[in-house]
């Protein structure tokens, strides 16, 4: 194996590792079937650093998102959900083991959604900006609806004020 091969793995393994600990903001837009779009609030400089690994690792179109009841690290543990963006597993894709203290409440399979600006209930109430990536989460199966309760919010405003975000992330 020549260093060249090795520096390309390592980089990404990296960048991987940095993605998966790195916990943003997300909140959950009710599609009406079960299912859910999923907004995950990447500040620009986070979009920015990591642009070329994430568009290498999500290059499949799908992610698996963890949530989290709470922020590490928070005072107030009830801040909402708190994401990690995961590659798929079931991709071939890097796959790195877990690296938090929190305790997960639920990992879903998600697709990226490519143009959100082409989906009417963001449009109409949820301003996602270019740094931003949405995602398209299937409806929970009966066994993750028992441990689970989802809280969709109606606006990006009303996502915002519960997870204290500026306008300017």
């Amino acid at each position: 194996m020549s260093q060249a091969v090795v520096q390309d793995v390592f980089w990404i393994h990296q960048a991987a590792c940095a993605i998966r600990t790195a916990q943003v903001p997300a909140y959950l837009v009710d599609r009406g079937d079960g299912g859910y779009w999923v907004v995950v609030a990447l500040t620009k400089a986070f979009a920015e650093k990591y642009d070329a690994a994430l568009r290498r690792l999500t290059r499949d179109g799908e992610v698996k998102l963890n949530f989290y009841d709470e922020k590490v690290g928070a005072k107030d543990k009830s801040t909402g959900w708190y994401d990690t963006l995961i590659p798929d597993s079931s991709s071939s894709s890097p796959s790195m083991s877990r690296c938090f203290g929190t305790p997960l409440t639920l990992a879903r399979n998600c697709v990226i959604v490519e143009h959100p600006t082409a989906v009417d209930a963001l449009t109409t109430n949820h301003r996602v900006e270019a740094h931003e990536m949405v995602l398209f989460a299937p409806a929970l199966d009966a066994e993750a609806a028992k441990t689970f309760e989802p809280k969709a919010f109606a606006t990006r405003a009303e996502a915002d004020a519960r997870f204290m975000i500026s306008a300017s992330h």
